[in-house]
C-alpha cells in the first residue's frame, strides 16, 4: 500500500512539474542525466528554467515551502466545503506565484509567465 501511494504521488508530481522542466532549447533530458530527473524538485526546475541566483533560490524556496504548507492546511480543513477547495488552492498558488514573480528580473518574469501559463493549460486538460 505504501509503495502504491509513493508511486501515485511520484507520478502526480511528475505530471505537475512537466511544464516546468522544458528548457529554452529543448528538454531537460538534454542537460540532466536520467537518474537525476526523477529527484528534481519544483525549485530545481525553476532554477534550471529561470537561471536563478543563489539568493533567488533561497527566497523562492521559502515561498514554495510556505505554499506547500498552505495547501496542506487547506486540504485538511474540514470546515471548507470540498467544492470550494479547488478555487482556494488556485488562490494560494496565484498568491505565491505573485510573490515569486516579484523576485525575478524582467526576462525571468517573461519565462515564468510562460511556465505558469503552460502549467495552467495542462491542468485544464
Amino acid at each position: 500500500m505504501k509503495m502504491h501511494r509513493t508511486l501515485v504521488c511520484g507520478l502526480a508530481g511528475l505530471l505537475w512539474m512537466a511544464p516546468l522542466v522544458r528548457a529554452d532549447s529543448g528538454t531537460v533530458s538534454a542537460t540532466i542525466p536520467n537518474h537525476s530527473k526523477k529527484h528534481m524538485t519544483q525549485l530545481d526546475a525553476l532554477a534550471l528554467q529561470l537561471h536563478l541566483s543563489d539568493d533567488q533560490k533561497t527566497k523562492i524556496g521559502a515561498i514554495l515551502k510556505d505554499e506547500k504548507a498552505a495547501h496542506k492546511v487547506l486540504k485538511k480543513d474540514a470546515s471548507v466545503p470540498e467544492e470550494v477547495k479547488p478555487a482556494r488552492h488556485r488562490e494560494i498558488a496565484d498568491q505565491h506565484n505573485s510573490q515569486i514573480r516579484e523576485l525575478l528580473t524582467a526576462d525571468q518574469q517573461s519565462t515564468f509567465d510562460q511556465i505558469t501559463a503552460k502549467a495552467a493549460m495542462s491542468k485544464k486538460l
